[in-house]
């Protein structure tokens, strides 16, 4: 759930209704494969009930995430409009938001301020991802690293406290929204 209020945490009010307008919701099934690895990309979607897993390898054997209610899945696509570097298949009954990246693309052109806003979002997102990720392999690192990365951490999970209690409603808002179509 932390992972999209990084998200709504930097978009208003108006945005997130926008958003909630312009997508749809998909019903998957366990077993269903949302995004294929190396196949094009169209869509960003926001996880909303159920879990995913995110494979990758020769045979999409390797497992190397979970996903759960409020993770974001195609920001990558979306931002470089390159193919997906791994599949995600749904583990669970799953309700998966998804909107069209042309249809956010077109929004941005009448927009900038809401594509300022999203691509601030996505990039506090993918960070924060980053970090995770190194902090996974920085354990041998000396402590004066670790201390920087912490401080590093930090700072970036006080950007999101100011905005978090919105945030939270501003997904709540959708997942409600989402069950009543």
């Amino acid at each position: 759930m932390k992972k999209i209020l990084y998200i709504f945490g930097q978009l208003n009010n108006q945005d997130v209704e926008w958003l909630t307008e312009n997508g749809r919701k998909l019903h998957m099934k366990p077993g269903e494969t949302l995004v294929t690895k190396g196949d094009e990309s169209h869509h960003l979607y926001i996880v909303l009930e159920g879990s995913l897993s995110v494979v990758t390898g020769k045979d999409d054997s390797v497992k190397i995430a979970s996903l759960e209610c409020g993770e974001v899945v195609g920001e990558i696509s979306f931002l470089d409009g390159g193919s997906p570097s791994a599949t995600v298949k749904a583990d669970t009954d799953c309700l998966v938001y998804s909107i069209l990246n042309s249809r956010i693309e077109d929004k941005i052109k009448v927009d900038e301020g809401f594509g300022v806003r999203l691509y601030k979002a996505l990039a506090l997102f993918l960070t924060e991802r980053l970090r995770s990720a190194n902090a996974k392999y920085n354990d041998s690192e000396d402590s004066e690293n670790k201390e920087e990365e912490k401080s590093s951490l930090d700072e970036l999970n006080s950007i999101m406290t100011d905005n978090v209690g919105e945030a939270g409603r501003r997904f709540t808002r959708l997942l409600t929204k989402m069950k009543e179509l």
